[in-house]
């Protein structure tokens, strides 16, 4: 019996020996703190903070600013006859310029005229007239207002002076040997609307109105 006991002693001993000497390997990894930081991967890369700063709330960046309106130059729309004024101020509304929006009243309009001086009378002028039906010339009128050009006759209304130029040398082919060139100014009660500060978003809404009156034209500022 003495034996036997004797003997476990010095198993248990062998045993305990063997386990200091770490012969016998854990079946279970270790999981205290500097073990798990060794068998982490990259551990080098991490930073250690304080407590304050890993519980601080994150602050979201500020958003972008929104794009600016691209800002174009002075506009200008016209010239309206006054009965077309209701018309292009109900679709003008739906831009709603505000203050940058202004109209002005076309006093006057300088043309290139192509015309034959005044005959002194309207016998005269009418004598002229059928002479002109027989040369082939059917657009013309006796001018009858109290200008310089009183019972003179107009042949013709030029925006250049070199169209009006043109068809002066067309008229000479014909036999119209009397005709000159000139400026003359007319009254008119037309009126241009000017736009300022214009963004590109209201130029296209602009463009869109002045579709709708062919006849006008849509530019830049005078």
């Amino acid at each position: 019996m003495l034996k036997f006991i004797f003997l476990c002693l010095v198993i248990a001993n062998m045993l305990l020996f063997a386990l200091g000497r770490g012969y016998f390997a854990s079946p279970v990894a270790e999981t205290h703190e500097p073990q798990r930081m060794y068998q982490q991967q990259n551990s080098n890369l991490l930073k250690l903070v304080s407590a304050e700063v890993a519980t601080a709330p994150v602050v979201a960046p500020p958003p972008p600013e929104p794009a600016k309106p691209e800002i174009l130059a002075c506009l200008s729309l016209g010239a309206f006859q006054t009965t077309e004024i209701n018309a292009v101020e109900t679709k003008l509304k739906t831009i709603n310029f505000g203050n940058r929006q202004s109209r002005q009243n076309v006093q006057d309009v300088a043309n290139n005229i192509v015309f034959i001086p005044p005959l002194g009378s309207k016998e005269l002028a009418d004598k002229k007239a059928l002479e002109l039906t027989h040369l082939g010339v059917k657009d013309f009128f006796i001018i009858q207002d109290q200008s310089n050009l009183r019972w003179g006759i107009s042949l013709g209304v030029f925006k250049t002076e070199e169209a009006a130029k043109l068809y002066l040398a067309t008229l000479s082919t014909k036999g119209v040997h009397s005709a000159k060139v000139g400026v003359r100014t007319v009254a008119t009660n037309k009126v241009n609307y000017v736009f300022k500060n214009v963004t590109s978003t209201e130029k296209i809404a602009l463009d869109q109105i002045k579709a709708t009156f062919p006849d006008q034209e849509l530019g830049a500022c005078k």
